[in-house]
């Protein structure tokens, strides 16, 4: 008897595991039915990155974040400080395995912060001035870098994409960078 109300209550979750797909496939069709839902301002081209090479620096890592406008996150676990050099070939961000730290006189920052509500740029910098400030309370960070925009597709002019170029500095492997490829994909 006990071996037969085993098998009545498996037999109900599997009857009530089919009936909810059941019930999951009409609803979709009905909804289907109808059309999909109107869109604007849908861009005909998607970017995405690609990393085809990083430094090699113990510790040091980085990924591509897949979003409508591709961005960067470096992981660093080393023991020296490692240096990402901005479009200018400025100090743009520090980082150690305990922080990371912006230099706000820096021109790649600028850009970051053009685009952010209340920030601005110092009008009163000298050149090679820098302001460390901290932005990461751990060794790893991510940014919207200006290299990995749809501007250098422009200028490229190929289906395969452009090369873009991060530069890391660290006093082991001296001046090295993260580089890929950036390409833009239709929407379809």
């Amino acid at each position: 008897m006990t071996m037969s109300f085993n098998n009545d209550m498996r037999s109900k979750k599997h009857l009530s595991g089919l009936l909810l797909c059941v019930l999951t496939l009409l609803a979709s069709g009905l909804a289907g039915a109808h059309g999909a839902p109107e869109a604007e301002n849908i861009p005909s081209q998607r970017l995405t990155a690609s990393i085809e090479r990083t430094p090699r620096i113990n510790g040091f890592t980085a990924m591509i974040i897949d979003a409508p406008r591709p961005a960067i996150l470096v992981t660093y676990r080393g023991e020296e400080t490692a240096m990402i050099q901005g479009t200018e070939g400025e100090p743009f961000l520090r980082f150690t395995s305990q922080q990371v730290m912006a230099n706000t006189h820096s021109a790649s920052w600028h850009k970051l912060a053009d685009n952010q509500p209340g920030e601005g740029r110092d009008h009163d910098i000298a050149p090679g001035e820098t302001n460390w400030v901290e932005v990461s309370g751990s060794g790893s960070y991510a940014w919207l870098d200006p290299r990995l925009n749809g501007e250098l597709l422009q200028h490229a002019g190929d289906r395969t994409g452009a090369a873009w170029s991060i530069p890391v500095v660290s006093a082991s492997a001296g001046t090295t960078a993260v580089a890929g490829r950036i390409t833009s994909i239709p929407v379809r």
